[in-house]
């Protein structure tokens, strides 16, 4: 009997001893982690943004693709398994010279470039000169605008913040910016999105045409639009919000108003799974944020900060009137941004099936 009572004291303290180890390992991770975050977002970081970074480096401290990594061939079938009649929503903004644009971007202006007239006149295409009895000529053009004019996704490194000017995964654009654009987290990083997306009506939800400029979305109406829709969210969603300013589109007045998501709202949707996150107005949430004031102080974006430091991708300017008039909270979301390198962004024209 006193055998069996000493090995069951040595058993205790062997448990008892491994679980300090590990819990002094992991200890150590942390104040390592700690100290790396420190580095990269700059001293008292916690001051601009609380406690809303996510478990350090989620995905490794050179990570720059963020949530996306989630999606993996089993998601992807399992979305693909979403389309049962074949319609086909287009979700993009036609754009033109005459299109919104937030103040902060360059206008989209589309210049011919070359034009059959314009060949023949100057004749310095030597190859459309001789043996085109079919009269062949060509046309082509040349566009100057930002990758954030009309339906977009904005990248990683597009909003930054504190004092180390810090996007996702603490990089620093005082250190991955260089004279052509990004170095790291520019949008070439980002994969194509094949993954189930649903729509959150919340303008249907509260009843009305367009919530009104500068309305913050709460989120006890984020949960009550899912209930009135009987829709859930689940991990790796593109999560969709309709404010109902995509349908003024290309009114510069209407279409540009500023209703969203706030930040509480952001972060309840990022707990609960978002991989990517879409409006219909051109800044995602609510604008001008409710008395400046963020999570910490004063902050004009505190949804695209908790956002891009949990790696998530932002979409603006979608048309999802669509969606909503036929009552389609669930489908099969299909998006590919440019591969322009050191890009903060691509213009894109993202499809629902369903």
């Amino acid at each position: 009997m006193k055998g069996e009572e000493e090995m069951a004291t040595k058993k205790r303290l062997s448990t008892v001893l491994i679980c300090l180890v590990a819990l002094a390992f992991l200890t150590n991770l942390a104040y390592a982690d700690k100290k790396e975050t420190t580095k990269r977002y700059g001293p008292g970081y916690e001051k601009w943004v609380g406690t809303l970074i996510p478990a350090e480096f989620e995905f490794g401290p050179d990570d720059e693709v963020g949530r996306l990594n989630w999606q993996d061939p089993a998601m992807v079938l399992q979305a693909a398994k979403l389309v049962k009649g074949g319609k086909v929503y287009d979700l993009g903004q036609l754009v033109d010279r005459n299109s919104p644009n937030w103040p902060g971007h360059p206008p989209y202006e589309l210049i011919t470039f070359r034009s059959p007239f314009g060949e023949w006149n100057q004749g310095d295409q030597g190859w459309l000169m001789s043996n085109n009895d079919a009269n062949i000529c060509f046309a082509s053009e040349a566009t100057i605008h930002c990758q954030h004019t009309g339906t977009h996704m904005d990248g990683l490194c597009h909003v930054v913040f504190g004092q180390a000017w810090a996007g996702y995964n603490g990089f620093s654009q005082k250190k991955i910016l260089g004279d052509w654009g990004f170095v790291k987290t520019g949008i070439e990083t980002v994969p194509p999105v094949f993954c189930r997306g649903i729509l959150l009506d919340v303008a249907g939800y509260k009843g009305v045409k367009c919530l009104k400029p500068g309305y913050e979305i709460t989120v006890a109406d984020v949960q009550g639009t899912l209930k009135k829709q009987g829709t859930k969210i689940k991990k790796g969603d593109a999560v969709l919000i309709r404010t109902g300013a995509g349908q003024y589109w290309p009114d510069k007045k209407k279409a540009t108003i500023g209703p969203g998501p706030g930040w509480k709202a952001c972060k309840w949707l990022l707990d609960n799974g978002m991989m990517v996150g879409g409006t219909d107005t051109v800044a995602y949430e609510t604008q001008p944020v409710p008395g400046g004031v963020g999570p910490v102080g004063t902050n004009p974006h505190p949804g695209h900060m908790i956002m891009f430091h949990h790696g998530v991708h932002i979409l603006e300017l979608l048309n999802l009137e669509g969606l909503a008039q036929d009552n389609a909270y669930e489908f099969l979301f299909v998006t590919v941004p440019n591969k322009f390198r050191g890009a903060t962004g691509s213009n894109i024209r993202p499809i629902a099936i369903r």
